[in-house]
């Protein structure tokens, strides 16, 4: 017969090739002036405002949750705002486009408020 002498060896891993380390760059974005830009501004708006319910929430009493759920609130109004004021002035493209997205947000907000 068989003679159990242990578990069979493990076969010897090839070292470890050692890659130089490369720096994480940024992706490139647009050099674009931002100044008059309202929607630019809103989106930034917003995602603080975003940020902010995020790292609160936690912290706040449950009373606390109304007054910094309507700053979101707010801001996003403001960010359709400025997006309703520079439609028309968008190739029809763009405006379907952007339309069917307010759209399909109405209907969903109308559905989470009933």
């Amino acid at each position: 017969g068989y003679k159990f002498t242990g578990p069979p060896q493990k076969p010897k891993r090839a070292p470890a090739q050692v890659h130089p380390v490369q720096p994480i760059q940024p992706t490139p974005t647009a050099n674009l002036d931002r100044a008059d830009d309202k929607v630019y501004f809103n989106v930034m708006e917003l995602v603080k405002s975003v940020l902010q319910l995020k790292n609160e929430v936690s912290h706040l009493p449950p009373e606390g949750y109304p007054n910094i759920v309507k700053n979101v609130g707010m801001t996003l109004r403001m960010l359709i705002g400025s997006v309703d004021e520079i439609l028309p002035t968008l190739p029809a493209t763009s405006r379907t486009e952007i339309e069917g997205t307010q759209k399909l947000l109405n209907k969903d907000q109308d559905r989470k408020s009933t």
